[in-house]
């Protein structure tokens, strides 16, 4: 699979792909496009599956998030993302682990960034 470095190849694409976000696939793991996560060669591990909205709404129902805000679309939640945090260190602000729930859940995620299919530019 193609390592996609440039943010204007990326927006091009329409195969399947990958980066590291942050130039530290060690620490963040890999960030995948759509086309590498939807097609047939399956690239999830066994037992595992790319989360949809609806399981993330669980998710963060969970951890106290209403209905109605799990519905809403863009940002949403109050500290719901504190409670999935893990590893302080890697996060760039302060913003998270400022909380006094953070990683209270377990679930301790790595904050990993993101990347646009629409542009390529990575964000928090």
């Amino acid at each position: 699979m193609l390592n996609v470095t440039g943010e204007s190849e990326w927006a091009r694409l329409s195969t399947g792909a990958y980066c590291n976000y942050g130039n530290n696939a060690e620490t963040y793991g890999r960030l995948y496009n759509w086309h590498a996560v939807n097609d047939s060669r399956n690239i999830v591990p066994a037992g595992w599956n790319v989360a949809i909205d609806e399981e993330w709404k669980r998710l963060k129902m969970a951890l106290g998030m209403s209905q109605s805000e799990a519905d809403e679309a863009g940002w949403r939640g109050t500290n719901e993302g504190s409670k999935m945090a893990g590893n302080a260190d890697l996060l760039p602000d302060g913003s998270l682990d400022n909380d006094s729930a953070f990683g209270e859940s377990g679930f301790s995620a790595i904050p990993g960034g993101l990347r646009t299919y629409i542009a390529g530019y990575f964000g928090n």
